[in-house]
Protein backbone atom coordinates (compact mmCIF):
# COMPACT_ATOMS: atom_id res chain seq x y z
CA UNK A 1 0.00 0.00 0.00
CA UNK A 2 1.22 2.85 -1.27
CA UNK A 3 2.15 6.04 1.52
CA UNK A 4 -0.35 8.76 1.73
CA UNK A 5 2.04 11.49 -0.27
CA UNK A 6 1.85 14.66 1.06
CA UNK A 7 -0.03 17.61 0.41
CA UNK A 8 1.88 20.33 -2.21
CA UNK A 9 0.57 22.99 0.53
CA UNK A 10 2.09 21.59 3.59
CA UNK A 11 5.57 21.22 1.64
CA UNK A 12 5.70 24.55 0.75
CA UNK A 13 4.94 25.76 4.48
CA UNK A 14 7.83 23.27 5.46
CA UNK A 15 10.44 24.71 2.70
CA UNK A 16 9.54 29.08 3.99
CA UNK A 17 9.91 27.81 7.00
CA UNK A 18 13.68 26.15 6.47
CA UNK A 19 14.28 29.61 4.47
CA UNK A 20 13.06 31.75 7.20
CA UNK A 21 15.34 29.97 10.00
CA UNK A 22 18.32 30.60 7.92
CA UNK A 23 17.89 34.49 7.51
CA UNK A 24 17.53 34.09 11.42
CA UNK A 25 20.66 32.52 11.98
CA UNK A 26 22.66 35.23 9.53
CA UNK A 27 21.10 38.14 11.29
CA UNK A 28 22.64 37.62 14.19
CA UNK A 29 26.49 38.31 12.58
CA UNK A 30 25.95 41.01 10.80
CA UNK A 31 24.37 42.46 13.60
CA UNK A 32 27.86 42.15 16.05
CA UNK A 33 29.58 43.42 12.89
CA UNK A 34 27.81 46.39 12.59
CA UNK A 35 27.76 47.04 16.33
CA UNK A 36 32.00 46.50 15.78
CA UNK A 37 32.19 48.89 13.32
CA UNK A 38 29.78 51.59 14.93
CA UNK A 39 32.16 51.80 18.27
CA UNK A 40 35.16 51.81 16.21
CA UNK A 41 34.18 55.17 14.68
CA UNK A 42 32.98 56.04 18.41
CA UNK A 43 36.59 55.40 19.58
CA UNK A 44 37.81 56.72 16.61
CA UNK A 45 36.43 59.91 17.39
CA UNK A 46 36.86 60.24 21.15
CA UNK A 47 40.81 59.59 19.92
CA UNK A 48 41.04 62.19 17.55
CA UNK A 49 38.66 64.42 20.24
CA UNK A 50 41.10 63.75 23.15
CA UNK A 51 44.30 63.10 21.00
CA UNK A 52 44.70 60.26 22.81
CA UNK A 53 45.00 61.19 26.61
CA UNK A 54 40.98 60.47 27.96
CA UNK A 55 38.19 62.58 27.88
CA UNK A 56 39.06 63.88 31.64
CA UNK A 57 42.51 65.22 31.04
CA UNK A 58 41.72 66.09 27.58
CA UNK A 59 38.84 68.58 29.30
CA UNK A 60 40.85 69.41 31.72
CA UNK A 61 43.39 70.97 29.50
CA UNK A 62 40.42 72.49 27.72
CA UNK A 63 38.48 73.94 30.10
CA UNK A 64 42.11 75.59 31.77
CA UNK A 65 43.43 77.39 28.17
CA UNK A 66 39.74 78.60 27.91
CA UNK A 67 39.59 79.97 31.67
CA UNK A 68 43.26 81.82 30.66
CA UNK A 69 41.96 83.20 27.36
CA UNK A 70 38.95 84.63 29.39
CA UNK A 71 41.39 86.31 31.41
CA UNK A 72 43.13 87.87 28.21
CA UNK A 73 45.95 85.66 28.95
CA UNK A 74 47.42 84.64 26.04
CA UNK A 75 47.78 80.68 25.33
CA UNK A 76 49.72 80.11 22.57
CA UNK A 77 52.66 81.94 20.63
CA UNK A 78 50.90 82.93 18.12
CA UNK A 79 48.94 85.73 20.14
CA UNK A 80 52.39 86.98 21.00
CA UNK A 81 54.08 87.34 17.89
CA UNK A 82 54.84 91.71 17.32
CA UNK A 83 52.64 93.02 14.50
CA UNK A 84 54.34 93.63 11.32
CA UNK A 85 56.01 97.33 10.33
CA UNK A 86 56.22 98.98 7.31
CA UNK A 87 60.13 99.02 6.74
CA UNK A 88 60.37 102.56 6.10
CA UNK A 89 59.27 102.84 9.65
CA UNK A 90 60.96 99.98 11.05
CA UNK A 91 64.03 100.66 13.29
CA UNK A 92 65.76 97.32 12.07
CA UNK A 93 65.34 97.94 8.31
CA UNK A 94 67.55 101.05 8.51
CA UNK A 95 70.89 99.86 6.44
CA UNK A 96 72.93 100.43 9.47
CA UNK A 97 71.23 96.88 10.82
CA UNK A 98 72.15 95.28 7.31
CA UNK A 99 75.14 93.26 8.46
CA UNK A 100 72.87 91.31 10.89
CA UNK A 101 70.83 89.87 8.57
CA UNK A 102 72.86 89.93 5.43
CA UNK A 103 75.03 86.57 5.25
CA UNK A 104 77.65 88.33 3.10
CA UNK A 105 78.44 91.08 4.51
CA UNK A 106 80.82 93.88 3.11
CA UNK A 107 84.53 93.16 3.20
CA UNK A 108 85.40 96.81 2.15
CA UNK A 109 84.41 98.64 4.97
CA UNK A 110 84.06 98.39 9.05
CA UNK A 111 80.37 99.55 9.80
CA UNK A 112 79.23 100.80 13.29
CA UNK A 113 78.00 97.26 14.15
CA UNK A 114 81.37 95.76 13.87
CA UNK A 115 83.23 98.45 15.59
CA UNK A 116 81.19 98.50 18.80
CA UNK A 117 81.93 94.84 19.05
CA UNK A 118 85.84 95.09 17.92
CA UNK A 119 87.31 98.80 17.89
CA UNK A 120 90.67 97.15 17.27
CA UNK A 121 93.77 97.45 19.20
CA UNK A 122 93.35 94.46 21.89
CA UNK A 123 89.89 96.45 23.39
CA UNK A 124 85.99 95.38 23.55
CA UNK A 125 83.72 97.98 25.32
CA UNK A 126 83.33 94.82 28.20
CA UNK A 127 86.91 94.29 28.71
CA UNK A 128 87.81 98.14 28.86
CA UNK A 129 84.27 98.37 31.70
CA UNK A 130 85.80 95.34 33.21
CA UNK A 131 89.41 96.17 33.97
CA UNK A 132 88.49 99.54 35.02
CA UNK A 133 86.33 98.74 37.74
CA UNK A 134 89.20 98.86 39.99
CA UNK A 135 87.08 96.10 42.37
CA UNK A 136 84.52 98.34 43.22
CA UNK A 137 82.07 96.76 40.80
CA UNK A 138 81.49 100.22 38.76
CA UNK A 139 84.04 101.97 36.38
CA UNK A 140 85.51 105.36 36.90
CA UNK A 141 86.49 108.12 34.00
CA UNK A 142 90.47 107.46 35.20
CA UNK A 143 90.70 104.31 34.99
CA UNK A 144 88.82 103.92 31.04
CA UNK A 145 90.80 106.67 30.23
CA UNK A 146 93.64 104.86 31.03
CA UNK A 147 93.36 101.78 29.78
CA UNK A 148 92.40 103.43 26.39
CA UNK A 149 95.94 104.96 26.88
CA UNK A 150 97.15 102.07 27.51
CA UNK A 151 96.15 100.33 24.51
CA UNK A 152 97.52 102.95 22.45
CA UNK A 153 93.73 103.94 21.94
CA UNK A 154 94.92 107.94 22.70
CA UNK A 155 98.67 109.45 22.97
CA UNK A 156 99.88 109.07 26.81
CA UNK A 157 101.61 112.23 25.94
CA UNK A 158 99.01 114.57 24.82
CA UNK A 159 98.39 116.97 27.83
CA UNK A 160 94.33 116.56 28.40
CA UNK A 161 92.62 118.84 31.47
CA UNK A 162 90.36 116.06 31.86
CA UNK A 163 89.60 112.08 32.01
CA UNK A 164 86.55 113.08 29.91
CA UNK A 165 88.14 115.01 27.15
CA UNK A 166 90.41 111.83 27.00
CA UNK A 167 87.78 109.53 26.61
CA UNK A 168 86.37 111.38 23.89
CA UNK A 169 89.34 111.86 22.28
CA UNK A 170 89.99 107.99 22.54
CA UNK A 171 86.63 108.20 20.19
CA UNK A 172 87.70 110.01 17.92
CA UNK A 173 90.57 107.93 17.53
CA UNK A 174 88.67 104.35 17.01
CA UNK A 175 86.49 106.29 15.09
CA UNK A 176 83.56 105.09 16.83
CA UNK A 177 80.52 107.58 14.64
CA UNK A 178 76.83 106.88 16.00
CA UNK A 179 75.38 109.21 13.52
CA UNK A 180 74.21 106.33 11.72
CA UNK A 181 72.26 105.27 14.84
CA UNK A 182 70.89 108.57 15.42
CA UNK A 183 69.80 108.46 11.92
CA UNK A 184 68.26 105.08 12.16
CA UNK A 185 66.64 105.79 15.95
CA UNK A 186 64.22 108.61 14.09
CA UNK A 187 62.03 105.51 12.57
CA UNK A 188 59.13 104.85 14.89
CA UNK A 189 58.88 101.39 15.39
CA UNK A 190 60.93 98.25 15.91
CA UNK A 191 60.69 94.56 14.73
CA UNK A 192 63.74 92.49 13.86
CA UNK A 193 63.57 90.27 11.50
CA UNK A 194 62.83 86.87 13.58
CA UNK A 195 61.83 83.76 12.71
CA UNK A 196 58.26 83.58 14.44
CA UNK A 197 57.39 80.70 13.16
CA UNK A 198 59.75 78.46 15.31
CA UNK A 199 58.99 77.76 19.14
CA UNK A 200 62.56 76.68 19.84
CA UNK A 201 64.81 79.08 21.23
CA UNK A 202 65.88 81.60 18.35
CA UNK A 203 68.82 83.35 17.23
CA UNK A 204 68.64 86.99 18.53
CA UNK A 205 71.98 88.23 16.93
CA UNK A 206 70.81 91.82 17.22
CA UNK A 207 71.02 91.58 20.82
CA UNK A 208 74.84 91.61 21.56
CA UNK A 209 74.98 94.86 19.25
CA UNK A 210 72.38 96.82 21.13
CA UNK A 211 74.16 96.23 24.00
CA UNK A 212 78.06 97.37 23.76
CA UNK A 213 75.88 100.12 21.54
CA UNK A 214 74.93 101.22 24.70
CA UNK A 215 77.79 100.54 26.50
CA UNK A 216 79.86 102.98 24.11
CA UNK A 217 77.08 105.26 24.79
CA UNK A 218 77.25 105.44 28.49
CA UNK A 219 80.79 106.01 28.47
CA UNK A 220 81.08 108.99 26.15
CA UNK A 221 77.86 110.28 28.00
CA UNK A 222 79.31 110.02 31.10
CA UNK A 223 82.54 111.53 29.51
CA UNK A 224 80.24 114.88 27.90
CA UNK A 225 79.00 115.49 31.31
CA UNK A 226 82.28 115.62 32.92
CA UNK A 227 83.30 117.88 30.30
CA UNK A 228 79.93 120.22 30.35
CA UNK A 229 78.73 119.16 27.59
CA UNK A 230 75.08 117.77 28.98
CA UNK A 231 73.25 118.14 25.56
CA UNK A 232 75.69 116.06 23.81
CA UNK A 233 75.51 113.25 26.81
CA UNK A 234 71.22 113.82 26.97
CA UNK A 235 71.68 112.73 23.17
CA UNK A 236 73.46 109.70 23.91
CA UNK A 237 71.12 108.68 26.94
CA UNK A 238 68.30 109.20 24.51
CA UNK A 239 70.12 106.66 22.12
CA UNK A 240 70.46 104.18 25.29
CA UNK A 241 66.69 104.66 25.24
CA UNK A 242 65.71 103.72 21.96
CA UNK A 243 67.74 100.57 21.94
CA UNK A 244 66.03 99.47 24.50
CA UNK A 245 62.42 100.34 23.21
CA UNK A 246 63.47 98.69 19.95
CA UNK A 247 63.60 95.03 21.72
CA UNK A 248 60.41 95.80 24.21
CA UNK A 249 58.27 94.07 21.78
CA UNK A 250 60.07 90.80 21.49
CA UNK A 251 58.44 87.99 23.80
CA UNK A 252 61.91 86.62 24.72
CA UNK A 253 63.62 86.22 28.25
CA UNK A 254 66.97 86.64 26.13
CA UNK A 255 65.43 90.44 24.73
CA UNK A 256 64.02 91.17 28.05
CA UNK A 257 67.24 91.07 30.04
CA UNK A 258 68.73 93.16 27.17
CA UNK A 259 66.14 95.67 27.90
CA UNK A 260 66.46 95.71 31.32
CA UNK A 261 70.51 96.18 30.80
CA UNK A 262 69.80 99.00 28.97
CA UNK A 263 67.29 100.73 30.89
CA UNK A 264 70.05 100.22 33.97
CA UNK A 265 72.58 102.23 31.88
CA UNK A 266 69.76 104.77 30.80
CA UNK A 267 69.18 104.97 34.66
CA UNK A 268 72.83 105.01 35.58
CA UNK A 269 73.71 108.12 33.49
CA UNK A 270 70.46 110.30 34.45
CA UNK A 271 71.83 109.95 38.06
CA UNK A 272 74.98 110.64 37.31
CA UNK A 273 74.03 113.97 35.54
CA UNK A 274 71.64 115.04 38.55
CA UNK A 275 74.19 114.40 40.92
CA UNK A 276 76.33 117.37 39.12
CA UNK A 277 73.30 119.01 38.29
CA UNK A 278 74.13 119.07 34.99
CA UNK A 279 70.17 118.58 33.32
CA UNK A 280 68.36 121.56 32.11
CA UNK A 281 64.57 121.25 32.53
CA UNK A 282 64.00 120.10 29.19
CA UNK A 283 66.17 117.50 29.41
CA UNK A 284 64.99 116.36 32.21
CA UNK A 285 61.46 116.45 31.00
CA UNK A 286 61.97 114.47 28.29
CA UNK A 287 64.02 111.47 30.38
CA UNK A 288 60.66 111.68 32.45
CA UNK A 289 58.88 110.63 29.53
CA UNK A 290 60.77 107.94 28.68
CA UNK A 291 61.03 106.83 32.75
CA UNK A 292 56.59 107.00 32.97
CA UNK A 293 56.33 104.56 30.10
CA UNK A 294 59.42 101.73 31.07
CA UNK A 295 57.85 99.06 33.36
CA UNK A 296 60.27 96.33 33.55
CA UNK A 297 57.81 93.92 35.77
CA UNK A 298 55.56 94.10 32.80
CA UNK A 299 58.60 93.00 30.24
CA UNK A 300 59.01 90.38 32.44
CA UNK A 301 55.74 89.60 32.49
CA UNK A 302 55.54 89.32 28.68
CA UNK A 303 59.02 87.25 28.46
CA UNK A 304 57.22 84.54 30.80
CA UNK A 305 54.14 84.42 28.95
CA UNK A 306 56.33 84.11 25.93
CA UNK A 307 57.90 81.08 27.74
CA UNK A 308 54.28 79.78 28.09
CA UNK A 309 52.89 80.35 24.66
CA UNK A 310 55.82 78.57 22.71
CA UNK A 311 55.84 75.83 25.12
CA UNK A 312 51.95 75.37 24.82
CA UNK A 313 52.62 75.75 20.98
CA UNK A 314 55.41 72.99 20.84
CA UNK A 315 53.69 70.64 23.08
CA UNK A 316 50.48 70.92 20.60
CA UNK A 317 52.44 70.39 17.59
CA UNK A 318 54.10 66.94 19.22
CA UNK A 319 50.73 65.29 19.68
CA UNK A 320 49.15 66.63 16.38
CA UNK A 321 52.26 65.04 14.53
CA UNK A 322 54.51 62.33 15.08
CA UNK A 323 56.88 63.15 12.83
CA UNK A 324 58.79 66.27 14.10
CA UNK A 325 62.33 66.66 15.35
CA UNK A 326 62.67 66.31 18.85
CA UNK A 327 62.29 69.80 20.79
CA UNK A 328 65.01 71.53 22.33
CA UNK A 329 61.97 73.61 24.29
CA UNK A 330 59.87 70.49 24.97
CA UNK A 331 63.17 68.66 26.29
CA UNK A 332 64.52 71.74 28.45
CA UNK A 333 60.93 71.69 30.40
CA UNK A 334 60.86 67.68 30.34
CA UNK A 335 63.65 66.43 30.81
CA UNK A 336 63.45 64.16 27.68
CA UNK A 337 62.21 64.61 24.29
CA UNK A 338 58.58 65.25 23.36
CA UNK A 339 58.52 61.83 21.76
CA UNK A 340 59.91 60.04 24.57
CA UNK A 341 57.05 61.04 26.34
CA UNK A 342 53.11 59.33 26.95
CA UNK A 343 50.65 61.80 25.47
CA UNK A 344 48.73 61.97 29.08
CA UNK A 345 51.69 62.99 31.42
CA UNK A 346 52.51 65.27 28.59
CA UNK A 347 49.03 66.89 28.65
CA UNK A 348 48.90 66.60 32.52
CA UNK A 349 52.38 68.43 32.85
CA UNK A 350 51.33 70.96 30.63
CA UNK A 351 48.13 72.06 33.13
CA UNK A 352 50.29 72.03 36.25
CA UNK A 353 53.44 74.14 34.30
CA UNK A 354 50.80 76.69 32.87
CA UNK A 355 49.47 76.62 36.38
CA UNK A 356 52.19 77.65 38.09
CA UNK A 357 53.73 80.00 35.23
CA UNK A 358 50.32 82.19 35.83
CA UNK A 359 50.64 82.33 39.20
CA UNK A 360 54.57 83.57 38.54
CA UNK A 361 53.09 86.18 36.31
CA UNK A 362 50.42 87.40 38.43
CA UNK A 363 53.21 87.81 41.39
CA UNK A 364 55.41 89.66 39.00
CA UNK A 365 52.40 92.36 37.80
CA UNK A 366 51.47 92.48 41.93
CA UNK A 367 53.04 94.71 44.00
CA UNK A 368 55.15 93.24 46.80
CA UNK A 369 52.96 93.33 50.60
CA UNK A 370 55.39 94.44 53.01
CA UNK A 371 57.91 91.95 54.41
CA UNK A 372 59.35 91.80 58.19
CA UNK A 373 63.25 92.68 58.08
CA UNK A 374 63.33 89.27 60.26
CA UNK A 375 61.75 86.88 57.97
CA UNK A 376 63.57 84.23 56.22
CA UNK A 377 63.89 84.96 52.60
CA UNK A 378 63.86 81.04 52.04
CA UNK A 379 60.79 80.80 53.46
CA UNK A 380 59.23 83.57 51.53
CA UNK A 381 60.45 82.07 48.14
CA UNK A 382 59.45 78.44 48.81
CA UNK A 383 55.56 80.30 49.57
CA UNK A 384 55.54 81.55 46.56
CA UNK A 385 56.24 78.26 44.73
CA UNK A 386 52.62 76.90 43.03
CA UNK A 387 51.83 73.59 45.17
CA UNK A 388 51.62 71.70 41.87
CA UNK A 389 55.31 72.44 41.07
CA UNK A 390 56.38 69.29 43.17
CA UNK A 391 54.59 66.60 41.17
CA UNK A 392 56.92 68.38 37.73
CA UNK A 393 59.92 66.84 36.26
CA UNK A 394 63.08 68.54 37.65
CA UNK A 395 64.48 70.39 34.70
CA UNK A 396 61.00 72.18 34.49
CA UNK A 397 60.89 73.26 38.38
CA UNK A 398 64.66 74.41 37.29
CA UNK A 399 62.88 76.87 35.15
CA UNK A 400 60.51 78.22 37.07
CA UNK A 401 63.04 79.05 39.50
CA UNK A 402 65.63 80.97 36.82
CA UNK A 403 62.33 82.88 36.03
CA UNK A 404 61.86 83.18 39.92
CA UNK A 405 65.25 84.53 40.21
CA UNK A 406 64.49 86.70 37.06
CA UNK A 407 61.57 88.68 38.95
CA UNK A 408 63.69 89.75 41.71
CA UNK A 409 66.19 91.39 39.28
CA UNK A 410 63.68 92.57 37.24
CA UNK A 411 61.89 94.19 40.73
CA UNK A 412 65.76 96.32 40.90
CA UNK A 413 65.43 97.51 37.91
CA UNK A 414 61.99 98.73 38.73
CA UNK A 415 63.18 100.18 41.56
CA UNK A 416 65.88 102.04 39.82
CA UNK A 417 63.62 103.42 37.62
CA UNK A 418 61.12 104.80 40.20
CA UNK A 419 64.32 105.95 42.01
CA UNK A 420 65.13 107.86 38.80
CA UNK A 421 61.92 108.97 37.44
CA UNK A 422 61.53 110.90 41.66
CA UNK A 423 65.19 112.43 41.13
CA UNK A 424 64.19 113.52 37.38
CA UNK A 425 61.15 115.31 39.02
CA UNK A 426 61.92 117.05 41.39
CA UNK A 427 63.18 120.89 40.05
Amino acid sequence: MRPTPTPPQAASQWRRLGRSRRRRSGFLPALVIAFGVVSAGLIAVIGVKTDGFGIGIHNAWLNYAANLASQDEPVYFESLIPAEIPPDANFFKDSLFDPLTNSTPRADTRDLLQMVIDPGQGISVDTLLDASAEGTNRATLESIASQMATAGVTNPGTDYLLPGDRILAGFSQMGLDFSPLQSASDRAGARFPIDYSQVDPPTLPHLQVLEAMADWLAIRAVAFISTGNSQSAAEDLLLVARLADSVANEPFLESQRCRRKLLEIFCSGILTGIKRDAWSLEEREDFCVILSRSRPLSDLALAIRGERGRLNTAIDARLLRDDLEPSALIQSWFDAPGAALPLRQMRASQILINTAIQELVNQVLSPLPPTDDTQDSSTENESAIPSPVVDLPISARQRLATLEEEADSFRKTNALVIETAAACAQQ
